[in-house]
């Protein structure tokens, strides 16, 4: 054991004196050249932003800017219990969304009556005959 050592202690120096010496046969692998990053510049490259939910005060403030007549309370809890979500896609902007629910705010729904049946017509005259048979009992 100690022969080897005295070895190994010699390989090491005639090692030692060959890298000294520039000389030595097995070099050690060259460094990995590595590509330089390209420089990431925002006005030639669009990003895209991540979708960051608005508080209550911003939405308020926003409609109030734009003069939208819609209750921004009532607009932000309803994307809040939804996850800000329309449908199944994450939103991508609440401003967009506040414009789709000031158009649907102006827009009355109405609904048109339609003309009775023949059916319902019948029904209708035979409640009423009923009706009216009730009240004559009752006096």
């Amino acid at each position: 054991m100690k022969q080897a050592i005295i070895e190994l202690t010699a390989a090491v120096r005639e090692l030692a004196a060959a890298i000294k010496e520039g000389k030595e046969e097995n070099s050690p692998t060259p460094p990995i050249r590595r590509k330089p990053k390209k420089p990431t510049t925002t006005t030639t490259t669009r990003a895209r932003a991540r979708f960051v939910k608005p508080t209550v005060d911003e939405v308020a403030a926003y409609v109030r800017e734009k003069g939208y007549t819609f209750d921004p309370v009532a607009f932000w809890y309803y994307y809040e219990s939804n996850g800000w979500k329309i449908g199944r896609n994450t939103m991508k902007s609440w401003t967009s969304a506040c414009v789709t629910w000031q158009r649907k705010e102006g827009k009355p729904q109405t609904v048109v009556p339609e003309e009775p049946s023949e059916a319902d017509r019948f029904l209708m005259e035979c409640m009423a005959k009923s009706q009216a048979g009730r009240k004559e009992s009752a006096r």
